[in-house]
């Protein structure tokens, strides 16, 4: 079969023929791909004393790209690992392909990595996964421990939404033991690993970008390294989520040089290095789209230091006249479909009263259930979605603020999930109109609402916001809760805030008091739960992530947050606002000097 290479201009338009048909084009193309390619042998992976290194039968590494382990004197197949070396682009052997190691290929796995000069892990799957052992947690989650002549010993974790970063120090011990009887220590190195838990075994990430945010957070860290060694990459089998992963690395680069892409002949190729390499049709298609999101949104992304000079080229206008760069951005975004958008439960007419607008009702697949209250079918319901965070899943709860009818099931939903920070970002009335019914007392006052006591214990006035102690308690002998409101009196009825310093001095103050608790959502609301609450938890993103990786991504950002809930950062004025609040806080000389 031939396939040709895309244009990159073309890329989107290509992506979209050949999804037509229900991916006709794509699994006519993935159909005709050998599972293997060239003239390759597998002899070291079936002697008798290898085979059960293979994790999977039908995965072995051939002959010809196998990397070899320095063999130990006396014991046959002991150079075997079941791993590859696999080019990139314009990079012979960048990568070496392999399995998750088993629980007894786990020392194989540290001697390949030493051996090879390893600085950089990349590790595609979770041990566990639908109950089976797919990779043997192969370091040390504290502390230090031993592999064979091999201490490793756990530096530092950063934790993502998406992904870990762990930083490994690696010593080789010397043959004999000093007067004390410990090993003696020779050579040391430094071992990065970033593993990725956002990727089910045969499917693919639930967003492309966040692949490619992962993708470029290794090459940012690792841009700047001399290491002579390579990449070692693997999923479970090293192969499927392996090898898509090294597809897209490939393709950035061939896009970059060649403002084309070879996703079909660089698969048929690498199949020459590894069988199946790229092992499912939805893995061979998230290569495209990924690709396709890339040149139609990739150049969103900006280093710190760049933010203002990006600001300042978006503001201007087109040389029509019409609109900014800022402008384009956003409507952009309003035109960009949302995947899993099914309303099913908020659209139920026993539940249509319980909404405040009927544009924002939650999507389905991460709206929040409640528990259904006894003979009463549709009580599980309320408007309110789970929303990722940087660090980690779920990390907020967007809700709009609470109708009279709702106020008891908007505590129910704080109480259920272990929420204890409230942020309301709009007054109970603005302009003559309701926009939140108070469900707390006066300070010192008692309310019930459900089964729930909610008592003010301490109430303090800042600037621009308040900050008050609620205490909740169950009548059905459950305990007391501790939940502190931070109530942001700083958006003005029309517009937005012309500084965001009183807003972003909340948003620290929100993360430092969530910090020390533990990850439990954060309840956001405004009055329907979505333009400011959006603004909140887009710039509560963008600061994180700042401060971590140096890098903002207003546009994807916002996108992310559109794709879990309707209308998150609603218009345009508020996007801009999203741009002027990060330029606010880089000026500031304190923070900026933690970017440096």
């Amino acid at each position: 079969m031939v396939v040709l290479p895309i244009p990159i201009e073309e890329l989107p338009e290509k992506v979209q023929q050949k999804s037509q048909n229900e991916d006709e084009i794509f699994k006519n193309e993935f159909k005709s791909i050998p599972e293997s390619t060239g003239a390759v042998t597998r002899e070291a992976s079936q002697m008798e004393c290898n085979k059960e290194k293979n994790r999977y039968i039908n995965i072995t590494a051939y002959d010809q790209t196998r990397v070899k382990l320095k063999e130990t004197k006396g014991v046959e197949g002991s150079d075997y690992i079941n791993a590859c070396y696999v080019n990139g682009y314009e990079k012979p052997k960048k990568f070496i392909a392999a399995q998750g190691p088993r629980e007894d290929t786990v020392i194989d796995f540290w001697r390949m990595i030493w051996e090879q000069n390893c600085s950089t892990v990349i590790m595609l799957t979770k041990c566990l996964e639908n109950g089976r052992e797919k990779c043997a947690e192969y370091w040390p989650e504290e502390d230090a421990i031993m592999y064979e002549d091999i201490i490793v010993t756990l530096d530092d974790v950063v934790t993502c939404a998406d992904y870990v970063i762990r930083k490994f120090t690696m010593q080789k011990s010397i043959e004999g033991e000093d007067e004390d009887d410990e090993p003696v220590l020779g050579e040391s190195r430094i071992l990065m690993q970033f593993h990725f838990l956002g990727w089910p075994d045969f499917g693919v990430p639930k967003y492309p970008h966040s692949l490619l945010c992962f993708l470029k957070r290794i090459r940012h860290m690792s841009g700047n390294r001399t290491d002579p060694g390579n990449t070692v990459i693997h999923c479970s089998a090293g192969v499927g989520r392996t090898g898509t992963y090294i597809l897209i690395d490939s393709m950035l680069d061939m896009m970059k040089k060649e403002k084309k892409v070879d996703i079909y002949n660089v698969i048929y190729e690498l199949r020459s290095q590894r069988n199946l390499l790229v092992q499912s049709l939805v893995q061979y298609i998230l290569i495209h789209k990924a690709l396709a999101e890339e040149y139609l949104f990739g150049h969103t992304e900006v280093a710190i230091e760049s933010l203002r000079i990006l600001y300042q080229k978006l503001s201007k206008k087109d040389p029509d006249g019409d609109f900014t760069g800022v402008d384009q951005e956003y409507r952009t975004l309003a035109s960009l479909p949302v995947e899993n958008k099914d309303q099913k439960g908020g659209n139920i007419e026993a539940n249509k009263f319980k909404n405040r607008l009927r544009q924002v009702i939650p999507y389905d697949f991460n709206r929040v259930k409640l528990e259904r209250l006894t003979g009463q079918e549709h009580s599980n319901y309320i408007n309110a979605s789970f929303i990722d965070g940087y660090e980690h899943k779920k990390a907020y709860i967007a809700a709009q603020g609470p109708l009279p009818n709702t106020m008891g099931d908007f505590w129910r939903l704080a109480w259920e999930n272990q929420c204890s920070t409230i942020v309301m970002m709009s007054e109970c009335e603005e302009r003559g109109q309701s926009m939140c019914s108070q469900y707390w007392p006066g300070h010192g006052d008692t309310v019930n609402h459900a089964f729930l006591t909610v008592t003010v214990k301490d109430q303090k006035e800042e600037e621009d916001f308040t900050i008050r102690d609620l205490e909740v308690s169950t009548t059905k002998g459950g305990g007391t809760k501790l939940i502190r409101q931070y109530h942001f009196h700083g958006w003005p009825e029309v517009g937005s805030p012309e500084t965001a310093t009183s807003l972003i001095r909340v948003i620290g103050l929100v993360y430092d008091y969530q910090h020390d608790i533990g990850r439990f959502p954060i309840l956001v609301h405004c009055s329907a739960g979505s333009g400011r609450t959006g603004v909140f938890i887009a710039l509560s993103f963008l600061l994180q992530r700042a401060k971590a990786e140096g890098i903002v991504d207003i546009f994807q950002t916002v996108r992310s947050l559109r794709q879990q809930r309707p209308h998150m950062v609603q218009d345009l004025e508020q996007y801009q606002f999203c741009y002027r609040a990060m330029l606010e806080y880089l000026d500031s000389f304190d923070h900026y000097a933690n970017f440096k």
